[in-house]
């Protein structure tokens, strides 16, 4: 309680009532169980001690009491949480209140939305404080900013198909809702999101994010994270979603999502689509493994950046990106039992410094184009050169790094023929493993654009290598001094 209750000059003007509850029950305006008590704060005289700490008679102001009470508590409101009885009315007036709302270890049923406006702050134990729905609803609706929900646990029961624990819906450039503050609560079996948020820009001159968000996890839900059209600025730490349908699906921009694992999605661990803006947003320090795809990227998406994460073990396609022009993986550990697949218009070095744990096959549609620049190993060791060779394209070239060449007898080679990886400045290493020269032609008979543009040609010996890059200008491989 708080310092003036603490004095103990409360304590004797409380002793007409049944227990402390009562005289909480009282200062937040709600009758006690005494029928002979007033319910007015107004009327209410009380001795007590002032923030200077010298005594006072008078009537105690409504500033004060809202001092006095550090938070109320649904149970304070008639709320029963025992997870059958409707407890949606009660919680709302606590909500309603103005206080910050205290939800103890129980849980609490809600059979229809709870509203939750301006700088509401509500906050439990952790995963024994929970808030559950059988119904079709959102179990928080955001109706204001700045709102707070701290250590709280939400579960549905995957009924109906709109099961939402926190919504957060704004009216694009009318109504502007931003400052969410959503940390460390649990969302289980909501069938259409655990959390969602959409229209939410943020304010148009500093633009603050729609949500913060930190240690939230997210288990059975149809969509873990929901960050839909014009949500922006963003930025989620420690998110982590397990044997959901998607994990964390993208659509606003500019937003963050820092350090998490993204496990067991039956569809897609990371999705990401294109909204009214091009969908920018960096995802940094995650596991993406064991999912159906791991990381799905559709639409016309740019300056999209996933960094350090691992995308592993994926069921169906590690990687799957369809025309976005935009979409880069850097110093990430890529395996899994399918194909990468790019469908559309890739722009260059979509992979730099990356490790493929096992080598995945780029599945190339549509004239997609890929580049994995520094990857490791991506090593391809083909069958010898028998004769000389134009447009020389061996099996498994597309993702390759390191080329380890040998011939029979000394061959001429032409031009390398890598397809739509043949991007600017795609690098390739040649390492002549056998005992015979091997010669690259100056611009010589292979297609134009395989070819090499040297200085004069090249004799690669025994033992040697040699460094290629392809020169998007003049396309043609060149090599490097």
């Amino acid at each position: 309680m708080s310092h003036f209750i603490k004095t103990g000059y409360w304590e004797k003007s409380a002793k007409k009532y049944k227990d402390w509850l009562d005289l909480e029950r009282l200062i937040a305006g709600i009758s006690p169980s005494i029928p002979s008590a007033t319910s007015s704060i107004a009327g209410i005289t009380k001795l007590y001690t002032n923030i200077s700490g010298s005594n006072t008679d008078g009537a105690v102001s409504q500033n004060t009491i809202r001092l006095s009470i550090p938070y109320v508590t649904p149970e304070q409101y008639g709320a029963v949480g025992d997870g059958v009885t409707n407890d949606v009315v009660a919680i709302q007036a606590a909500i309603d209140s103005g206080f910050p709302v205290y939800f103890s270890k129980k849980n609490y049923r809600v059979n229809s939305q709870l509203n939750v406006p301006q700088d509401a702050i509500l906050f439990g134990s952790g995963y024994a404080s929970i808030i559950s729905t059988t119904s079709n609803i959102n179990i928080i609706n955001v109706t204001g900013t700045n709102v707070t929900i701290d250590t709280l646990t939400f579960v549905g029961n995957n009924s109906g198909g709109a099961q939402v624990g926190i919504r957060q819906a704004g009216v694009l450039f009318t109504t502007l809702l931003y400052g969410l503050r959503v940390n460390n609560c649990n969302f289980i079996n909501l069938n259409f999101a655990g959390i969602h948020s959409t229209n939410t820009p943020g304010t148009a001159s500093t633009h603050e994010g729609a949500i913060r968000g930190d240690n939230n996890f997210f288990t059975g839900c149809g969509t873990g994270l929901l960050i839909g059209d014009r949500t922006e600025y963003c930025v989620f730490t420690r998110t982590k979603a397990v044997t959901c349908g998607v994990g964390i699906y993208n659509i606003g921009g500019n937003n963050q999502y820092l350090g998490g694992s993204l496990t067991t999605c039956t569809s897609h661990g990371f999705r990401a689509d294109t909204g009214a803006n091009d969908g920018k947003f960096s995802v940094v320090g995650f596991s993406i493994n064991h999912n159906a795809v791991g990381v799905l990227c559709f639409g016309l998406l740019n300056g999209c950046i996933f960094d350090s994460c691992s995308i592993l073990a994926s069921t169906t396609n590690p990687i799957n990106i369809a025309t976005s022009t935009g979409v880069f993986f850097n110093n990430c550990d890529i395996s899994g039992s399918g194909n990468i697949t790019l469908t559309g218009n890739i722009y260059p070095y979509g992979f730099k410094n990356c490790r493929w744990v096992q080598t995945p096959a780029f599945n190339l549609v549509s004239g997609a184009a890929a580049i994995s620049d520094g990857c490791s190993p991506g090593v391809t060791s083909p069958s010898a050169l028998s004769a000389n060779t134009n447009d020389y394209a061996p099996s498994g070239i597309a993702n390759t790094n390191i080329l380890r060449i040998s011939a029979t007898s000394p061959f001429d080679l032409t031009g390398i023929a890598m397809g739509g990886t043949m991007s600017p400045e795609r690098k390739l290493t040649l390492v002549n493993i056998g005992a015979n020269t091997i010669t690259l032609k100056n611009d010589v008979t292979s297609t134009a654009a395989n070819r090499f543009l040297l200085n004069a040609d090249f004799a690669l010996a025994a033992n040697m290598q040699c460094s290629l890059e392809y020169d998007g200008t003049s396309l043609r491989w060149r090599k490097s001094y």
